[in-house]
C-alpha cells in the first residue's frame, strides 16, 4: 500500500528510530504506524484492528488489493486463531514464528 500523499489530516510522531505512528489530528486516533525497516523485502505498515471494522472505505481497499495483510503480529495475543498462511509472529517480526493453530 502506498504513503498517502496527502498527510493534512494526519499528525506522525517517531516512537522510535524504527517506527513512525499517525493519528488523526482532530481526535488522535491511531491509524497507522509506517516501519522504517525493511521485512520480507518491504517496509512494513500496520492497522489497529479497530479502523479495519465495519468501514466501507476499507472493504473497497480489500477487494481492489490495496489492502493485503502480509504477517500478524502479537499472535501470541490473539483472541482467534488465522488460518491464512501468512508469518505469525510472537510480538514483532524477528521474534519467534508461531504455528498457525
Amino acid at each position: 500500500m502506498d504513503t498517502p500523499s496527502d498527510r493534512s489530516n494526519l499528525v506522525g510522531f517517531d516512537s522510535s528510530p524504527e517506527m513512525t505512528r499517525y493519528s488523526c489530528a482532530r481526535c488522535n486516533t491511531r491509524i497507522y504506524n509506517q516501519s522504517h525497516i525493511q521485512l520480507h523485502g518491504s517496509k512494513f505498515r500496520d492497522f489497529p484492528a479497530a479502523v479495519l471494522v465495519n468501514d466501507d472505505t476499507v472493504e473497497k481497499l480489500r477487494k481492489a488489493g490495496s489492502l493485503k495483510p502480509t504477517l500478524h503480529l502479537f499472535y501470541a495475543d490473539r483472541v482467534m486463531d488465522v488460518k491464512d498462511g501468512l508469518p505469525k509472529f510472537k510480538e514483532y517480526p524477528g521474534t519467534e514464528l508461531l504455528d498457525e493453530s
